[in-house]
């Protein structure tokens, strides 16, 4: 069994409405949600072996605020093709990985997320900022994410529910 975690990329700021979007970066929220996000990844024992991201600042600024609050190991891969391609570019990324991985962490973007995760799940899932997508691969290898009825979704991490729950 394998897992994988579908991130959305925390709240972004619009304070400078001249930078084109990929060029975005996190808002304070946004920072805060992150880091949040990582120590409950840490908590949960879901420490991910790589950390697959697209290349707008928000995610890669999201990434590594997890990656540091966890204390993870793994290294971030950018994928260009995760900045708004649509969910097939997800499951392209996500059947590269390396079989000697159990736990990817893919940060992205809506509504590819959400698509993707109605796809697998067959009904609507939420994706506010932040949030991550559990879900189950049963499998040999990652390429069994393309086998939908070997997906399923465990439970879904919004960091407001969290930071109630603290």
């Amino acid at each position: 069994m394998r897992t994988l975690l579908l991130m959305r990329h925390a709240k972004s700021s619009w304070a400078e409405d001249a930078l084109p979007d990929e060029e975005r970066p996190l808002n304070e929220r946004g920072k805060d949600a992150a880091a949040r996000m990582g120590k409950f990844l840490r908590d949960e024992d879901l420490a991910p072996g790589l950390i697959l991201a697209s290349p707008a600042k928000r995610v890669r600024q999201t990434a590594n605020r997890v990656k540091d609050a966890g204390g993870f190991e793994a290294p971030i891969v950018e994928v260009p093709r995760l900045y708004f391609s649509g969910p097939e570019a997800y499951l392209d990324g996500i059947e590269t990985v390396p079989n000697a991985v159990q736990i990817v962490l893919v940060i992205g973007h809506n509504p590819d997320i959400e698509t993707l995760l109605q796809r697998i799940h067959r009904d609507p899932v939420r994706m506010p900022t932040a949030s991550i997508a559990r879900l189950r691969i049963e499998g040999k290898d990652w390429r069994g994410v393309r086998d939908l009825s070997s997906v399923s979704l465990v439970d879904v991490y919004r960091p407001k529910e969290l930071k109630q729950r603290e």
